[in-house]
């Protein structure tokens, strides 16, 4: 069943950045290293310019940072999640930019970079962080995605259903491999996508975030959560 944290709209961001941030440091303290697979989109970009502001980010050695998926562009587009956690998250960390293990969304041949990627993921991953989108996705996991239903392979290529189409992603074999999984779920639309899940059951084909009911899902909404 999910855990379920509120933090006011004002706030949200920068209180989800300090639970994150605090989490890594408690592995750290007890593994000397940590595993963080980063999510992409605005909702996460609004959480890493929070994150990159708290001064035990800056000065945190021991800390890999591997990606939930990306969209196949150039490293340097600005639809790159790549691109965006080096301008966001790593805006003041530039010397840990070796730290970060890219997916190779530049390369068109997708299968191939796909198995790259998933040789190069530990086993087992510390920290997921996801984003739940207004349709239910997580990753590049779409509803109707025949990917839902691979248990073999960790990471594929996708065609999504918006644009930039071409995508990796990991699978629900390497979110099952997740130790720690943190959704980012802030607003209505989001709450509902939960609430659905708690109320209705688990439909991964329809809902992919249910993969991750079991997860701490960040909200800013109270709608439907207290009655």
């Amino acid at each position: 069943m999910a855990t379920v944290v509120y933090f006011d709209p004002e706030n949200w961001a920068k209180n989800v950045a300090t639970v994150i941030q605090e989490s890594i440091e408690s592995i750290l303290n007890g593994n000397g290293k940590c595993s963080i697979l980063l999510t992409g989109g605005r909702t996460a970009e609004m959480v890493y310019k929070e994150w990159a502001k708290l001064p035990t980010f800056l000065t945190m050695e021991g800390a890999s940072f591997y990606f939930g998926d990306e969209r196949c562009v150039p490293m340097d587009s600005p639809l790159s999640n790549y691109s965006m956690v080096v301008r966001t998250l790593f805006a003041k960390k530039k010397d840990s930019l070796t730290s970060i293990f890219r997916i190779e969304g530049e390369d068109l041949f997708f299968a191939g970079a796909a198995k790259k990627y998933e040789d190069l993921l530990p086993i087992e991953i510390d920290v997921l962080l996801l984003t739940a989108g207004d349709d239910g996705h997580i990753a590049s996991l779409f509803p109707n995605d025949q990917a839902l239903f691979d248990r073999v392979n960790r990471v594929v290529p996708v065609v999504a259903s918006k644009d930039p189409v071409n995508r990796i992603t990991i699978t629900p074999l390497a979110i099952s491999q997740s130790k720690n999984i943190f959704v980012l779920a802030p607003g209505e639309e989001k709450v509902n996508i939960l609430l659905s899940l708690l109320k209705n059951g688990v439909d991964i084909f329809k809902i992919p975030a249910s993969l991750v009911l079991s997860g701490k899902w960040f909200v800013s909404s109270k709608l439907g959560l207290t009655k």
